[in-house]
């Protein structure tokens, strides 16, 4: 079981990096093949689309809860009613989907009435029916992933992925070069969720011959699975909200062609908060572990030091390298056209990164039962966002989603949420952010500094760009080395080292 579940980690990190890379590597493909006007339009349809998203209830999350709670007490008759009442819970809420998107589609025209011509609302139209088929595909695969992972069958789900980010990009590949518009994009992605989802149905009925049959509906399993459900949809309100507010206010108030733009700045915000934010989720255990010791306050804050410091040392690492050579890098993959995307990225980045920097107190809030705190502060983080992006945008445009988008980072999540730490955990905030930048954050900078001016003292774009993200590299390895790291690191980078060298 232990191997099992070590397993599904390492394919998860393997899909996140593979992801990644596609990702970078297809939306840059996508943007060069389609154009602006025309990958504008498929995001603007996208971003509006995954609202629908939030319907869903977290069905997959509640689904695996339940199996698992099930199974730990001993109660595997009750496996069949818990599975088809989510099930049946799911088809409910599919329809309900439906419906809403029904309403979303007559909508269209009134909501990008000044930013769309009626044959681009009409292909808008078009393209949202493939998508909404393509999320409820995506909907019922999440739900039976839930039963997988439940029965503790750890690797099957990013197994799937990692073949559906593959099979997606040579199939983008294919069908794009020779027909270059939106709809290509829809309807491979319904393609391939619909077949994902045959896989892991037919998975799920092989392995444990799952009955999905109306009589195990059973309305208590239901009501205890309510709370839970609303938690995550308010969760999901607000990732949705956050991921896409910007893109869908610049649907409306600009041109398909911003979209586009704001499209790359996203990219690369994700990017680097994927990056950074990887870490956190490897000391939920060790949080765990040392709060039932009993540590508190400033014990507490002390074993958290070295989590921060890998945060920095990661998400720092690639935030000043984007600095240094980010000019070249969107040249290379989205055009020259796209430079500006530079410093509106940064100008979320850096507050991301700030927040994120004791990111793995999330952990304790999730141990001591007070995410619901940082859910809130999340949701006044959003409408701020929301107010500021609508205010700033007719005169800074582009600029102005970004002021917001930074603005409500530095005051939601930075601002409230360590006064929280501060105040509720009585966590020492201002003490683990300066063990966290001791020895890392001035030497990225400095190297993030140097290699941005000599890069650009180099006219030939590309020798630019290896030179500068060579330069980069060897500086920020060098300082942190030699001047950065504590004994403890160094020791853990020397021994791992030699592990590799053993096996070697």
């Amino acid at each position: 079981m232990l191997k099992s579940r070590g397993v599904g980690i390492a394919i998860s990190y393997i899909y996140t990096f593979l992801n990644m890379v596609c990702s970078l590597i297809m939306s840059s493909f996508l943007l060069r093949m389609l154009g602006d006007t025309e990958y504008g339009l498929y995001q603007t349809v996208s971003a509006f689309a995954m609202y629908l998203v939030m319907l869903e209830f977290g069905t997959g999350t509640v689904m695996s809860r339940n199996i698992s709670l099930c199974r730990s007490k001993g109660e595997e008759e009750k496996l069949k009613n818990n599975i088809s009442t989510l099930w049946y819970t799911t088809l409910f809420l599919s329809v309900v989907i439906l419906l809403v998107s029904v309403v979303f589609f007559l909508n269209i025209g009134n909501i990008y009435k000044n930013t769309m011509t009626p044959e681009q609302v009409e292909y808008a139209q078009e393209i949202f029916i493939v998508m909404t088929a393509y999320l409820i595909f995506s909907f019922f695969t999440h739900t039976f992933n839930g039963v997988l992972l439940g029965m503790e069958h750890y690797t099957f789900a990013n197994t799937m992925n990692i073949i559906k980010i593959l099979s997606r990009s040579l199939l983008l590949v294919a069908v794009v070069t020779f027909k270059p518009y939106a709809m290509s994009i829809v309807l491979i992605d319904l393609l391939v969720s619909a077949m994902v989802f045959v896989v892991t149905f037919a998975s799920c009925k092989k392995k444990y011959n799952i009955k999905l049959k109306f009589k195990y509906f059973d309305k208590s399993v239901l009501v205890e699975s309510l709370p839970l459900c609303l938690a995550l949809l308010l969760q999901a309100v607000i990732n949705q909200a956050n991921s896409n507010v910007g893109k869908f206010i610049i649907g409306i108030k600009m041109t398909l062609e911003s979209v586009a733009l704001y499209s790359v700045v996203q990219y690369i915000y994700s990017l680097i908060a994927t990056v950074t934010t990887i870490p956190i989720t490897m000391f939920l255990p060790q949080v765990a572990r040392d709060i039932s010791s009993g540590l508190k306050e400033k014990e507490l804050t002390k074993t958290l030091v070295a989590p921060c410091r890998l945060v920095v040392m990661i998400g720092g690492t690639l935030l000043f390298g984007f600095f240094a050579i980010g000019k070249q890098f969107i040249t290379i993959f989205y055009g020259a056209s796209k430079q500006s995307a530079w410093g509106y990225a940064l100008l979320i980045a850096i507050p991301m990164f700030i927040n994120m920097t004791n990111g793995v107190i999330i952990n304790v809030l999730d141990v001591t039962n007070k995410r619901l705190a940082r859910s809130l502060s999340l949701a006044g983080t959003t409408l701020l966002n929301i107010v500021i992006t609508l205010n700033l945008i007719p005169k800074y445009g582009i600029l102005g989603v970004a002021i917001g988008t930074a603005t409500s980072l530095i005051l939601g999540n930075i601002l409230v949420m360590n006064i929280y730490y501060k105040k509720s955990l009585k966590l020492n905030v201002i003490w683990l952010y300066y063990q966290a930048y001791k020895g890392l954050l001035p030497y990225q900078i400095f190297s993030g500094v140097i290699a941005y001016f000599i890069a650009g003292l180099i006219d030939n774009l590309y020798i630019s760009f290896f030179v500068g993200g060579f330069l980069y590299v060897f500086l920020v390895f060098f300082f942190i080395y030699f001047w950065g790291l504590n004994e403890l690191e160094k020791n853990k980078i020397e021994g791992f080292l030699k592990k590799i060298k053993i096996k070697i």
